[in-house]
């Protein structure tokens, strides 16, 4: 039996979506939690390290490829800039 080993769980979907990266390329969602998703695309060859996520017209998400075989990719949401916190010393 396989052992789970992700912080949060993840559901199955078949969603549409792109990764923007110079030119929008066309990948599925196949499954997705609060820190990562599971993508399918036919050009699973040229996918960058990291890369914008576009989930629909409104949503982007700065995404880091974790593994990948093939065509299938797992990846995990990076913090977007507007939630990092600098320390100030004065």
């Amino acid at each position: 039996m396989k052992v789970e080993r992700r912080k949060y769980p993840r559901r199955e979907l078949d969603l549409a979506a792109a990764i923007a990266w110079p030119k929008p390329i066309p990948c599925t969602v196949i499954n997705l939690s609060a820190d990562g998703a599971g993508l399918v695309t036919e050009h699973g060859q040229n996918i960058p390290a990291e890369f914008d996520l576009a989930l629909n017209s409104h949503l982007m998400r700065k995404c880091r490829v974790i593994w990948q075989k093939k065509n299938r990719l797992g990846i995990k949401f990076l913090p977007h800039p507007s939630h990092t916190v600098e320390i100030v010393h004065v």
